[in-house]
Protein backbone atom coordinates (compact mmCIF):
# COMPACT_ATOMS: atom_id res chain seq x y z
CA UNK A 1 0.00 0.00 0.00
CA UNK A 2 2.97 2.30 0.28
CA UNK A 3 4.10 2.14 -3.70
CA UNK A 4 0.35 3.12 -4.22
CA UNK A 5 0.62 6.27 -1.96
CA UNK A 6 3.98 6.76 -3.26
CA UNK A 7 2.92 6.32 -6.74
CA UNK A 8 -0.14 8.61 -6.36
CA UNK A 9 1.28 11.54 -4.54
CA UNK A 10 4.35 11.36 -7.11
CA UNK A 11 1.49 12.03 -9.98
CA UNK A 12 -0.68 14.41 -7.57
CA UNK A 13 2.97 16.71 -7.58
CA UNK A 14 3.61 16.06 -11.50
CA UNK A 15 0.10 17.36 -12.08
CA UNK A 16 0.52 20.45 -9.86
CA UNK A 17 3.79 20.99 -11.46
CA UNK A 18 2.57 21.12 -15.02
CA UNK A 19 -0.18 23.21 -14.37
CA UNK A 20 1.71 26.12 -13.67
CA UNK A 21 2.77 28.85 -15.93
CA UNK A 22 5.15 28.04 -18.59
CA UNK A 23 8.42 30.06 -19.30
CA UNK A 24 6.41 31.78 -22.26
CA UNK A 25 3.75 32.93 -19.73
CA UNK A 26 5.97 34.45 -17.44
CA UNK A 27 7.94 35.98 -19.96
CA UNK A 28 4.62 37.89 -21.26
CA UNK A 29 3.57 38.48 -17.60
CA UNK A 30 7.18 40.35 -17.28
CA UNK A 31 6.57 42.21 -20.49
CA UNK A 32 3.18 43.61 -19.29
CA UNK A 33 4.59 44.13 -15.84
CA UNK A 34 7.41 46.61 -17.57
CA UNK A 35 4.83 47.94 -20.42
CA UNK A 36 2.73 49.32 -17.20
CA UNK A 37 5.46 51.22 -15.84
CA UNK A 38 6.34 52.42 -18.71
CA UNK A 39 3.06 54.00 -19.20
CA UNK A 40 3.02 55.38 -15.55
CA UNK A 41 6.30 57.48 -16.39
CA UNK A 42 4.75 58.67 -19.27
CA UNK A 43 1.82 59.65 -17.20
CA UNK A 44 4.15 61.55 -14.84
CA UNK A 45 6.65 62.88 -17.86
CA UNK A 46 3.34 64.23 -19.58
CA UNK A 47 1.95 65.86 -16.16
CA UNK A 48 4.63 67.39 -15.65
CA UNK A 49 5.41 68.90 -18.82
CA UNK A 50 1.58 69.95 -18.31
CA UNK A 51 2.83 71.84 -15.04
CA UNK A 52 5.85 73.65 -16.88
CA UNK A 53 3.54 74.44 -19.38
CA UNK A 54 1.31 76.31 -16.88
CA UNK A 55 3.84 77.81 -15.36
CA UNK A 56 5.52 79.84 -18.90
CA UNK A 57 2.22 80.69 -19.55
CA UNK A 58 1.80 82.37 -15.80
CA UNK A 59 5.18 84.08 -16.46
CA UNK A 60 4.24 85.25 -19.85
CA UNK A 61 1.10 86.95 -18.83
CA UNK A 62 3.20 88.30 -15.18
CA UNK A 63 5.67 89.61 -18.00
CA UNK A 64 2.86 91.42 -19.83
CA UNK A 65 1.22 92.54 -16.68
CA UNK A 66 4.80 94.33 -15.62
CA UNK A 67 5.27 95.60 -19.17
CA UNK A 68 1.77 97.17 -19.59
CA UNK A 69 2.52 98.66 -15.72
CA UNK A 70 5.94 100.46 -17.12
CA UNK A 71 4.49 101.53 -20.36
CA UNK A 72 1.51 103.44 -18.34
CA UNK A 73 4.57 104.59 -15.62
CA UNK A 74 5.88 105.91 -18.41
CA UNK A 75 3.39 107.62 -20.16
CA UNK A 76 1.89 109.23 -16.48
CA UNK A 77 5.63 110.55 -16.40
CA UNK A 78 5.54 112.19 -20.31
CA UNK A 79 2.31 113.23 -19.73
CA UNK A 80 1.81 117.08 -18.94
CA UNK A 81 1.57 118.14 -15.81
CA UNK A 82 -1.63 120.17 -16.33
CA UNK A 83 -3.88 117.70 -15.32
CA UNK A 84 -5.77 118.14 -17.99
CA UNK A 85 -7.07 115.97 -20.86
CA UNK A 86 -5.88 116.33 -24.06
CA UNK A 87 -7.81 117.50 -26.89
CA UNK A 88 -8.49 115.59 -30.00
CA UNK A 89 -8.48 118.00 -32.78
CA UNK A 90 -11.80 118.78 -34.11
CA UNK A 91 -13.09 117.43 -37.45
CA UNK A 92 -12.81 119.77 -40.22
CA UNK A 93 -16.47 120.77 -41.28
CA UNK A 94 -17.02 120.83 -44.91
CA UNK A 95 -19.06 124.05 -46.19
CA UNK A 96 -21.64 122.98 -48.86
CA UNK A 97 -19.54 124.19 -52.30
CA UNK A 98 -22.59 126.19 -54.36
CA UNK A 99 -24.25 125.70 -57.32
CA UNK A 100 -21.89 126.89 -60.84
CA UNK A 101 -23.53 129.24 -62.97
CA UNK A 102 -24.89 127.72 -65.55
CA UNK A 103 -24.94 124.26 -64.56
CA UNK A 104 -28.25 121.94 -64.16
CA UNK A 105 -28.92 120.95 -60.91
CA UNK A 106 -29.21 117.23 -62.01
CA UNK A 107 -25.85 117.39 -62.56
CA UNK A 108 -25.28 117.73 -66.67
CA UNK A 109 -22.37 120.31 -66.87
CA UNK A 110 -24.15 121.36 -70.59
CA UNK A 111 -26.13 124.54 -70.10
CA UNK A 112 -29.74 124.16 -69.67
CA UNK A 113 -31.91 124.88 -72.51
CA UNK A 114 -33.59 128.06 -70.89
CA UNK A 115 -30.25 129.72 -71.25
CA UNK A 116 -29.64 129.69 -75.22
CA UNK A 117 -26.48 129.26 -77.45
CA UNK A 118 -24.11 132.31 -76.72
CA UNK A 119 -21.21 132.11 -78.57
CA UNK A 120 -19.84 135.75 -77.87
CA UNK A 121 -17.61 135.30 -75.61
CA UNK A 122 -18.96 135.16 -72.33
CA UNK A 123 -18.79 131.84 -71.24
CA UNK A 124 -21.77 130.71 -69.24
CA UNK A 125 -20.83 126.96 -69.12
CA UNK A 126 -17.80 127.48 -66.98
CA UNK A 127 -15.57 126.21 -69.00
CA UNK A 128 -12.94 128.19 -70.43
CA UNK A 129 -12.46 128.95 -74.35
CA UNK A 130 -9.58 130.61 -75.25
CA UNK A 131 -9.80 133.56 -77.43
CA UNK A 132 -7.87 133.50 -80.72
CA UNK A 133 -7.75 137.51 -80.87
CA UNK A 134 -5.72 137.05 -77.48
CA UNK A 135 -2.58 135.10 -78.23
CA UNK A 136 0.27 136.24 -76.15
CA UNK A 137 -0.93 137.10 -73.14
CA UNK A 138 -0.39 141.05 -72.27
CA UNK A 139 1.73 141.77 -75.37
CA UNK A 140 -0.89 141.71 -78.24
CA UNK A 141 1.55 142.95 -80.99
CA UNK A 142 2.63 140.44 -83.42
CA UNK A 143 6.19 139.16 -83.63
Amino acid sequence: MKKVLFVFSAVAIAALTACGPSAEELAEKEKMRADSIAAAQAMEQAKMDSIAAAEAMEQARMDSIAAAEAMAAEAMANAPKGGSKPKAPAAPKEEPKPAREGVNQGGSSTPSSREGTNNSGDNKSGTAKPDPSKRGGLNNSPK
